[in-house]
């Protein structure tokens, strides 16, 4: 079995507008991380009284999932994670820190609606689409809105999550199969373009959830009930953790 060990450190930061490069290629020891917040196109608002600051971008394939990272401001979330192959499989360990002072919610597995109207469980899935460079594939774990998504009969089902306190933390691992494609686990996205060599890691976190509003408990097919989040309580406000990209093996 071939192996190939990274690690990478992300700190976090508002997401930009526009999709731009991320770190450059190989095994980093630190990377910013990417806050992805839809908006609604409902009625506009009212004028605030103060300047606006510039309009966040849509969680969708618009903006690519390593979009331009930005100076800490708000949370202090890391993620560092190895990558080996195993096999016919990618295999990935990870760990979330939450350096902040309060609780975040961190998507722990990704959901699947069946055939049958019911919803199952893929533990071990993570989604897999292109990038903002050619080289780079996006591994995420959690929500995104992908432009290519065909219509579906049933909404998108909501990742599960788990709480992280502040100053702790959470692990998890995935794989990948190979050889490599795109997936979802809800909508189809374009193929992969470009020769892969790195690979970033990203999952779905967000902070303060409104509890009427925002929670639910999802029951699945293997008799079980995962705390989930409205999928449209997502859209609006969604974040996501990276950490560096490392070269795949």
């Amino acid at each position: 079995m071939d192996s190939v060990m990274g690690r990478g450190r992300a700190t976090i930061g508002a997401l930009a507008v526009a999709a731009a490069t991320i770190a450059a290629a190989g095994c980093q020891n630190a990377s910013t991380v990417d806050h992805h917040r839809a908006s609604d196109t409902g009625p506009a608002r009212p004028p605030a009284p103060a300047p606006a600051a510039p309009a966040a971008a849509p969680l969708d394939a618009r903006a690519a999932a390593t979009d331009a990272p930005r100076p800490a401001e708000e949370h202090a979330m890391e993620l560092t994670w190895t990558l080996r192959r195993d096999g016919d499989h990618l295999a990935i360990d990870y760990t979330v820190h939450n350096g902040g002072d309060a609780q975040v919610w961190v998507a722990d597995e990704l959901l699947q609606n069946t055939p049958a109207g019911k919803t199952m469980r893929a533990v071990d899935r993570l989604i897999v689409r292109d990038a903002a460079e050619p080289d780079l594939v996006s591994l995420v774990r959690g929500m995104t809105y992908d432009s290519l998504t065909t219509g579906r009969e049933r909404p998108a089902p909501s990742p599960a999550m788990k709480a992280v306190p502040a100053g702790g933390e959470v692990t998890g691992t995935a794989t990948v199969p190979l050889p490599l494609e795109a997936w979802h686990n809800y909508g189809k996205v374009a193929p992969l373009q470009g020769d892969k060599r790195r690979a970033v890691l990203q999952l779905t976190y967000v902070t303060e959830p409104d509890q009427a509003r925002a929670w639910r408990q999802i029951p699945t097919e293997d008799g079980r009930k995962v705390d989930g989040l409205d999928p449209y309580y997502l859209k609006d406000h969604a974040l996501l953790v990276s950490g560096a990209p490392l070269p795949l093996p």
